[in-house]
């Protein structure tokens, strides 16, 4: 009995081999099928359409998978190209900028032939946040002095307050402690512009009988001598008269966009030495 038991398994499994190879010869016989032949053709059938059903699945799965980890790779592939793409078009964008921005520039440094400027880039902002500076990456070996204006193509930028060897601090033109001769250019009325908050100046000093209207252009007047005449400096944005009070009230929005700004100019002027009326001596 134990050796039936043992030997089962393999009689079960040389029957249904012999079963299959029988099956599988029925595709060499021509001619009608003997009664056996259908029966166990019938029986086998319905399993072998099973397992050629099966097969196709797994066979198809398999395929779909490859091509999906295919399509994964090459969904990868193409977002790396787009982002290099796109970096490369940023790159492009901001070249192009910086070469509109350099060539106002050197439109503006035409217009200033008279007096020599130096081209600088703002590398910092002051971060203490009680000034509005910024820093510039020229310094006094460049040629650089105290006092030295800077302007971009839109107009007054500040002034040099203070040097190092290779970076410069200019106080721009919106803080409280900047001042500039200006005047109205439509008709000249004169005043001192000088930074207010919130990015707007003040023009002041300015009677209440003078002709101000909102609209109006100011620009620098070259009397004090640091700045030559006629620089743009902002627009009349809003004007109040107290009668109460001996000059108006006259608020001016800068023609420069302080928040962009990149590159600058410094006109290499030197500072007017003022002369009292003293004697000269004689040598």
């Amino acid at each position: 009995m134990i050796l039936l038991k043992r030997i089962k398994p393999i009689l079960f499994f040389i029957l249904v081999a012999y079963v299959l190879l029988y099956v599988f010869s029925l595709n060499y016989k021509k001619g009608q099928m003997s009664l056996l032949e259908k029966a166990v053709v019938e029986a086998v059938g319905p399993v072998q359409k099973g397992v050629h059903h099966l097969f196709g699945y797994i066979g198809g799965f398999f395929d779909e998978y490859v091509d999906l980890i295919g399509v994964k790779e090459e969904n990868k592939l193409l977002k790396r190209k787009v982002a290099l793409l796109e970096n490369e078009l940023n790159n492009y964008k901001e070249a192009y900028l910086a070469n509109q921005r350099l060539r106002e520039l050197l439109g503006l440094k035409k217009s200033l032939s008279r007096w020599p400027t130096l081209a600088a880039e703002v590398v910092s902002w002051d971060p203490s946040g009680w000034y509005q500076t910024i820093t510039i990456d020229k310094g006094f070996l460049d040629g650089i002095q105290i006092g030295m204006p800077v302007i971009n193509a839109r107009g007054v930028v500040g002034k040099i307050t203070a040097l190092s060897r290779h970076y410069s601090r200019a106080l721009l033109l919106i803080d409280p402690n900047f001042a500039v001769d200006s005047y109205v250019q439509r008709n000249r009325v004169y005043g001192i512009v000088s930074g207010y908050k919130n990015g707007i100046c003040r023009m002041q000093y300015v009677q209440q009988n003078q002709d101000v209207k909102e609209g109006d252009v100011i620009v620098t007047s070259g009397m004090a001598g640091y700045f030559p005449k006629g620089l743009p400096v902002g627009t009349v944005s809003k004007i109040r008269i107290n009668k109460a009070q001996l000059f108006q009230e006259i608020y001016v929005k800068p023609f420069v966009d302080f928040s962009r700004l990149e590159e600058i100019l410094v006109i290499l002027k030197e500072r007017p030495v003022l002369n009292y009326g003293r004697p000269r001596k004689n040598h």
